[in-house]
């Protein structure tokens, strides 16, 4: 494997893009397990700050409810989160976008 740089947002489009291709199919899973094992394997630091990043980002701004879950509308098929304001909603945003802009090096 190669190093190659790539920003925290072509990360989690690449990482989105791999579970959802193997969601929907079986022959990209298992013609393609070991590659993506050793992806997930030597990446899983910076994947793991990836997701610690965006989890520690709905804490901050986003609505829950009673019991603790993120509040979220549908709208067009798709879920959003909901936010306590405008500016909650503004400082999530602004904050999501300048992490996923950090460059970081990963191995493909």
């Amino acid at each position: 494997m190669s190093k190659t740089q790539v920003t925290y947002g072509q990360l989690l489009a690449l990482r989105d893009d791999i579970l959802l291709k193997q969601k929907k199919s079986a022959a990209f899973y298992y013609f393609n397990k070991t590659k993506i094992d050793k992806f997930f394997a030597v990446n899983t630091m910076a994947l793991k700050v990836l997701q610690s990043r965006l989890d520690e980002f709905v804490t901050k701004y986003v609505k829950f409810d009673r019991d603790g879950q993120p509040v979220k509308e549908e709208r067009e098929g798709k879920e959003y989160y909901c936010f306590y304001s405008d500016d909650f909603k503004e400082k999530y945003t602004n904050a999501v976008n300048k992490f996923l802009s950090l460059k970081i090096s990963i191995e493909l």
